[in-house]
């Protein structure tokens, strides 16, 4: 399997950048691949301890864009190479932008 790099907020004021493996899309999700992410306000309150996430290590960076580089069994309407965006609540998980898009 592949590996990405992410920052990742270890929960002791430490950002770093990290190697992960690349998730693979289930039923009903998709992998996109960054093409552009930004540090906002959240991920500051994040790293300076004033949210709690659900748990460290945490990778920041809710407000993307990027290409997407796989497809879930089920999904309609998206196809791998689409470029899309997406502003998604607060990430309170550690896989890196792991997220549900309807």
């Amino acid at each position: 399997m592949a590996d990405m790099r992410a920052v990742v907020i270890d929960g002791n004021d430490n950002i770093t950048l990290d190697s992960m493996p690349v998730p693979t899309p289930g039923p009903g999700e998709v992998l996109i691949k960054p093409g552009a992410t930004g540090m906002c306000g959240t991920d500051l309150h994040l790293f300076s301890g004033h949210y709690a996430p659900g748990e460290y290590p945490l990778v920041p960076g809710h407000e993307f864009a990027g290409t997407i580089a796989g497809v879930g069994a089920g999904v309609t309407g998206l196809s791998e190479g689409d470029l899309v965006a997406a502003a998604t609540a607060a990430m309170r998980s550690p896989d890196a932008l792991k997220v549900q898009i309807p």
